[in-house]
């Protein structure tokens, strides 16, 4: 496993060839920003069956999951 979040235990996700073609995508499919998109990617990549969003936007974040459940809780 790669580098965690301090204090989080979350691994962090490089953006390689496929998350950044993915967020490209995801980007010209919704129209969201290219963070969120990136974010996106990274969701919909993850093993994960939970996964949490602090955001400012929870629509967008519930958008760029795609099919992946994520819980979205807003600040």
């Amino acid at each position: 496993m790669g580098p965690y979040c301090v204090g989080l235990g979350v691994p962090d996700m490089p953006l390689d060839s496929i998350h950044a073609n993915t967020a490209a995508s995801i980007r010209n499919r919704t129209g969201v920003s290219v963070a969120d998109a990136h974010l996106g990617a990274v969701i919909q990549s993850g093993p994960a069956d939970r996964i949490t969003v602090v955001t400012s936007d929870p629509d967008d974040m519930r958008l760029v999951a795609g099919h992946q459940p994520i819980i979205a809780v807003p600040i």
